[in-house]
């Protein structure tokens, strides 16, 4: 990979190395990894199909959230409900936001998921349980197409307990947490409102970087 090349969300160059947790009970993984040594991002795959898909690739308009949300009818939703359709609406909020105001960043929903470095790697694993042993080191191979960003995984953390704990926010201050999100910012502070009452609650993201990658990463041995 050429160097110089900078991140599309924040004023840094792109990682010479990248670090990835590698899920080895996964068949279609360890394949990659045993045969290929290689990683290609769904978007860069789909571009490669067709000159449309190249297009929309190019242009920002390739759609990658399977399935919008249903605007539900009932007055009251179930527990059950709410628990199951929690995880997706984290990742289609952040996909909505993307699209509106970054189409040209990696989709969560289509990219690689990668670490800038070793440490982070540790404290990750330290934070979350994740096996160090897993962790293997990778090259960006050079693409005019790829596309790379920083972001805080803990925005993401944040949110999902917070849907799974507190009532709805308002659109405005969805949108702002999420483009918070695609900007790279650091440790964001959300005000929780809590239900029938005055006061109200602030709650940290904390910050531990990730890269989103459209490319394809090699295997360093």
């Amino acid at each position: 990979m050429k160097k110089n090349i900078k991140l599309m969300n924040i004023d840094e160059e792109i990682p010479e190395e990248f670090f990835i947790f590698i899920n080895f009970s996964n068949p279609v993984t360890r394949n990659n990894i045993e045969l290929t040594g290689r990683f290609t991002s769904s978007g860069i795959t789909e571009a490669s199909i067709s000159k449309e898909k190249l297009n929309e690739y190019l242009t920002g308009t390739m759609q990658y959230a399977p399935y919008v949300p249903n605007p539900i009818q009932n007055n009251s939703i179930s527990l059950f409900s709410i628990s199951v359709t929690n995880e997706y609406s984290v990742e289609y909020e952040a996909e909505y936001i993307r699209s509106a105001y970054f189409p040209l960043y990696p989709s969560r929903f289509a990219c690689i998921y990668a670490f800038g470095d070793y440490e982070t790697c540790c404290k990750v694993a330290k934070k979350y349980d994740w096996d160090i042993n897993t962790v293997k080191k990778f090259r960006l191979l050079e693409n005019p197409l790829n596309r790379v960003v920083k972001v805080n995984m803990e925005h993401v953390s944040l949110w999902r307990r917070i849907k799974n704990t507190y009532t709805t926010f308002e659109r405005k201050d969805t949108d702002n947490f999420w483009k918070s999100y695609w900007r790279g910012d650091k440790d964001i502070n959300v005000e929780i409102p809590y239900i029938n009452l005055n006061n109200k609650n602030i709650v940290s993201s904390g910050t531990i970087y990730e890269y989103l990658i459209e490319g394809t990463l090699e295997l360093i041995h």
